[in-house]
This record gives structure tokens, sequence and C-alpha cells, in this order.
């Protein structure tokens, strides 16, 4: 671990110690919790440029450049007067290691979220700008909210004991990861690799950079989740999602949807069905199915009058394989399926195997279409 950091715009470097006794004093506590915690799991590479500012000076800077500064009391950058009692400055400008400027404010864009910070990297292109994520993103707002002050956040590496864990880290249960898309890089993009990988059908390179490739999995995966396929991982609909799947529950958007009194029955059976998709053979089948492609032969043979595996978009039994089938009715989905099959379930643990047995990605259910999940473990 490096024992300095770069501490103003001249790049000096200093010790944490010293760090902190020139920014610390007058910044709120929880922040500077995060914010030095922050500085630190990033090793050296990043520091603090700009911190406090008087009113005075963010009055002329607003004056000499009104585009770049915000008028004089509303930038966290100044001391105000917090619900708490405590009066303080909530934000720094970051900068980087021997003018590595750039690769300091993209690791803070990939890594601020799990400290309870966020950048304004995509609020008005100040990637150096960092202050609480969990606040208004203007103190305007924040102070017609009624100051708040934020409440205590589990930075990485310090979580609670009740905090949701899992295989990926801390990842899962950050909920201020910001958006990504085409042409990010870093951890937060390796996350979301790793989590298709392990969790979504795989067919993806783990790498850290997303590109054209990734881009065509997440929206993928979009589809599945049923939110919008726009290949961005946002807050939209497929963070939940991929967190979801990573092992983190957020009740309020994993739940499955409960099922309307006016829905299709939902019937136990004890032969499921799988509907044949383009290029399938038993071996590929019995390995979707039962995970082994040497149980093809426990396929019941077909009817002679139906086309068995010669044909696509069709359905075949599944003999012993028991479980649930409803029939699709007008609006829905296969979120909206998953939950009325299996409502005491997470939706999203499901969705992989209800889309595999059910025709794939890219099948579109129609109203009247009969769907099959067999009993999860």
């Amino acid at each position: 671990m490096s024992d300095t950091f770069p501490n103003g715009y001249a790049n000096r470097l200093i010790t944490m110690t010293e760090l902190r006794e020139r920014h610390e004093p007058k910044m709120h506590p929880e922040y500077a919790r995060r914010i030095f915690a922050c500085i630190a799991a990033a090793d050296g590479l990043v520091g603090i440029g700009g911190g406090w500012r008087s009113t005075a000076t963010q009055a002329a800077s607003h004056a000499k450049s009104p585009n770049t500064f915000a008028p004089p009391g509303s930038s966290f950058h100044e001391s105000h007067s917090w619900s708490s009692g405590v009066e303080a400055y909530a934000a720094v400008d970051t900068v980087g290691r021997h003018g590595q400027h750039q690769q300091a404010w993209n690791w803070m864009r990939d890594h601020a979220g799990r400290f309870g910070l966020c950048t304004f990297w995509n609020v008005n292109g100040e990637p150096w700008h960092t202050q609480f994520v969990d606040l208004p993103k203007g103190a305007k707002s924040w102070k017609a909210a009624g100051r708040p002050d934020p409440p205590p956040f589990a930075v990485a590496g310090e979580q609670a004991a009740d905090t949701p864990r899992s295989d990926f880290g801390d990842w899962p249960a950050n909920d201020g990861k910001p958006a990504v898309s085409l042409g990010w890089h870093g951890d937060l993009v390796t996350y979301v690799q790793q989590v298709i990988a392990d969790h979504a059908g795989g067919r993806i390179t783990v790498d850290g950079d997303f590109g054209p490739k990734t881009l065509g999995r997440v929206r993928d995966v979009q589809f599945v989740a049923e939110v919008a396929t726009s290949g961005i991982v946002d807050w939209q609909g497929t963070w939940q999602f991929i967190d979801g799947l990573a092992g983190h529950d957020r009740t309020s958007s994993e739940a499955s949807p409960a099922p309307s009194a006016s829905s299709p029955p939902v019937e136990e059976v004890a032969d499921g069905s799988y509907w044949v998709q383009r290029g399938d053979s038993p071996w590929a089948v019995a390995q979707r199915v039962f995970g082994d492609g040497s149980r093809y032969e426990e396929f019941e043979p077909p009817d002679p009058a139906e086309p068995g595996f010669a044909a696509a978009d069709h359905a075949i039994r599944l003999p012993g394989v028991a479980g649930r089938t409803t029939e699709v009715a007008v609006g829905d989905g296969r979120r909206t399926l998953i939950g009325r099959l299996y409502p005491d379930r997470a939706w999203s643990d499901l969705a992989e195997r209800f889309v595999d047995l059910n025709g794939g990605e890219h099948r579109t259910l129609m109203p009247g279409d009969v769907v099959f999940l067999d009993a999860p473990d």
C-alpha cells in the first residue's frame, strides 16, 4: 500500500495523516470517513486537488468562470449548516498521482459508489468533483429538503454484519454504482461481465472492457429482465437485475409480482415441456434440461406425427420433470409469468431457467401459449 498521496494541483505527495490534517478539520465527519477510505483504497493514485472554499472565494471564482463554478451559497465546497448542527463542507476535487488525472478520475468513476460517493462525470462533465451519493446533488435542493445529514454508509471493507454479501464482494449491495455503457472499462464492467458469465448464460469474455460483445449480452439480459434494451447498465432495472443474479435481494425490485385474481390458473404437472429452438438436438436439450447431455435417452420418443427435434418452434414433453404450467395472457411478460408460477421466489433466481425451457431469449410469448417451469431447488 502506498504511504503517500497527491495533494493540490502542483501534485505534491504527502502522507495520509498530512492529507487529513489539511482537509478534514472543516469537512463533514461522515464525508471525511467516506472520502479518505476511498482515497486509501486507490493506493496512492487518487488525492485531493481542492477542498474547502470560503464564500468569498466561491463568489470570486463564479464571477471569473460562471460556467465552471456554482454561485456562492450553492456549492458543497463551502461550509453549510447541517441539520445535526455541524458546520461543514462536503465535496472535493480529486487529482491523480504524477499528473495521472484521467486514470484517477476513471478509478473514481468505477469505485466511488462503493464508498457512498459519486462523481460528476455524468452530471456536468466534472469527473474530479466528488460528493455524497445519497443526498440531493445540488446544495439548493439539499437546503430545500431540510439540510439533512447523510446516514452512516457501510463503505467497502467496513460492511456491517447484516449487510448482504456474495461471491462478488461489495458490488451487489452498493446502491451508488453509476450507469456503465459502451466504452467503459474497469472493475464495474468486470463485475457485470462476471455475473453474466456465472448466472446469465455465459457467452461473454470477462476482461473489464465494455465493447460491442458485452453490449450485446447486456441487451440480452435486459430482454430477459423485461427492461428497456438500451445496452446501458443503469438503475432503470438493469442494476437491480444484475445485483439480484449476484445474490443481493432488493425486496422492492426482486420480489416476484403478485398474480392478479384474473390471471390464468397454474397447474402442477408431473411431466414438463421444452420449447424446441433452432439448432437443438437431443444431446443439447439434455444438457440444457438436466445438465448432462448423455441423458438424452430419457426423453420420451416423439409422436410420429410430431417433428421432434427435426424442426423448431414447438413443444416436446419432458417425462418425469415435474413443475408448473400456466397460460400466457394478454400483457404477460416473463417476470409476470415467473411470479405467477412461483410467487414465493425472487423472479431473477428463476429467469435463466424459465428462458431456457420456453424458447430462449428471442422467442416472443403470445397469448394462449403454455409455459412450463420445473420446481426450483
